[in-house]
């Protein structure tokens, strides 16, 4: 991981982010590209890993902009495109990641972003569905890259916090999300 209780974030140091998740346009990629670009702006060293491939033709010329946007903006040594990852190797990729983004907006508790509290992996997400599970600083603003860009760089500034906020996030997700509390859901649900 980044960092740990006893390390604090430094300019040399490089703020490792992953995304997981199909290349397409409603999975605002070009948001979390700009929020980036923001970034770089501000001296902020980062690496991003974009984890996930077109699903349809449609989104292979999606992919293709986002990947001429990288080079436009000279992110090309920052961002990678790492392509589709077998699901049992996404695990690695989220604890190896100081932060995990989501930008989806379905409205629905994403599993991608379940995954990474579970590793304990920071998170930000602008899914409203997280609004009452996460507190607001792992929320942004939808297709707001300065917004994104922002909560990125506080959470940079608290690297000495990772641990412990990566440790909550972890017990959000084992406390609401086990198997054991969803079966008692389903039968209440069933037997309403």
């Amino acid at each position: 991981m980044f960092a740990s209780s006893s390390k604090k974030y430094s300019a040399e140091d490089v703020f490792s982010i992953v995304t997981v998740g199909r290349i397409a346009p409603i999975k605002g990629y070009d948001t979390l590209i700009a929020a980036m670009e923001r970034l770089s702006g501000k001296g902020q060293r980062f690496a991003l890993k974009i984890i996930g491939g077109p699903a349809v033709p449609a989104d292979e010329d999606y992919m293709k902009l986002l990947k001429d946007d990288v080079e436009k903006k000279n992110l090309s040594g920052n961002v990678s495109f790492v392509g589709p990852v077998p699901n049992s190797e996404i695990p690695s990729h989220l604890a190896q990641a100081d932060l995990f983004i989501n930008l989806s907006d379905t409205g629905s508790v994403d599993k991608a972003v379940l995954e990474a509290m579970s590793v304990g992996s920071l998170v930000l997400t602008s899914n409203e569905a997280f609004k009452e599970i996460l507190e607001p600083q792992f929320m942004f603003e939808p297709k707001n890259s300065e917004d994104l860009a922002t909560k990125i760089s506080n959470l940079v500034s608290r690297s000495s916090e990772h641990e412990g906020m990566g440790k909550r996030l972890r017990q959000v997700v084992v406390g609401r999300f086990n198997l054991k509390n969803l079966i008692i859901k389903i039968s209440e649900i069933y037997h309403e």
